[in-house]
């Protein structure tokens, strides 16, 4: 089966929005947070060595120790549980 390469670009950047605005409004946020890393770090080594591939590491360092911790006092999680 062969993924078009539009399909596959509208599908990441859709899960990456989607991720965002769970992480903006605080929910789930360590677990979108660890697959947000993931995915992160899977785009910076498939880019490689570059500019892109520095940024993309460094933002899935970020977001890998946003998963480590709880969401803090102004999340809805908080609020609701």
């Amino acid at each position: 089966m062969h993924i078009d390469a539009r399909t596959i670009v509208l599908l990441n950047g859709g899960f990456e929005v989607v991720g965002g605005m769970l992480l903006l409004l605080g929910l789930y946020v360590r677990w979108i947070a660890l697959l947000l890393a993931l995915h992160l770090f899977a785009i910076a080594y498939e880019v490689g060595y570059n500019d892109i591939g520095v940024r993309d590491f460094c933002l899935g360092v970020s977001t890998l120790s946003l998963s480590l911790f709880n969401g803090d006092s102004w999340t809805l999680q908080r609020k609701f549980s």
